[in-house]
């Protein structure tokens, strides 16, 4: 999973790189962005390689992090962790699932220049995102819980947001 939103984020950077000359440079600022926070959140997962490394953590976290590890979406009851899920949750289906449908139903929105051409898949992701999306329905739902359906979730979100730049970097890099 780590390793995916490193890729992702080397991806998204390669495209602001090699679209400078044909990207307008809001599109690429977004770029940049999606890759910082596609290796935020790998390195947030890592704990920043605190136990890659095999460092302790410094005293505040062992303190404030409810695993005790160096991260920051752990702090505060995981009320980070809870928010950043919540912007998951509603984020990746809008961008793969919903303003692409959207944008296909009208003509022209994935002309060369238009804002869809520079930043929505097709329909690439709609089956991986709508099994992301209901994957943790069924825990609890029938009386019983599947371990770790939310691990498998942000499992098929770094899937996503992986093919998503590629999709992207397929389309403007030719």
């Amino acid at each position: 999973m780590k390793s995916l939103g490193w890729a992702a984020g080397g991806v998204a950077i390669a495209l602001e790189v090699v679209g400078r000359q044909t990207v307008p440079w809001r599109y690429r600022a977004l770029y940049v962005l999606f890759a910082f926070s596609a290796m935020f959140v790998a390195l947030e997962e890592m704990s920043y390689g605190q136990h890659f490394f095999g460092w302790d953590s410094p005293t505040w976290f062992n303190a404030h992090n409810k695993q005790g590890e160096a991260n920051l979406h752990n702090v505060a009851g995981s009320k980070p962790s809870r928010r950043i899920r919540t912007f998951a949750n509603a984020g990746f289906p809008c961008v793969m699932v919903v303003f692409p449908l959207l944008a296909l139903s009208r003509r022209g929105s994935y002309e060369p220049g238009s804002p869809s051409y520079f930043m929505l898949p097709k329909a690439e992701l709609f089956t991986l995102t709508l099994i992301a999306t209901f994957v943790t329905s069924i825990d609890g739902g029938w009386g019983f819980r599947i371990a770790k359906l939310g691990e498998l979730k942000e499992l098929y979100w770094a899937v996503e947001a992986l093919i998503y730049i590629s999709v992207l970097w397929r389309r403007l890099s030719r």
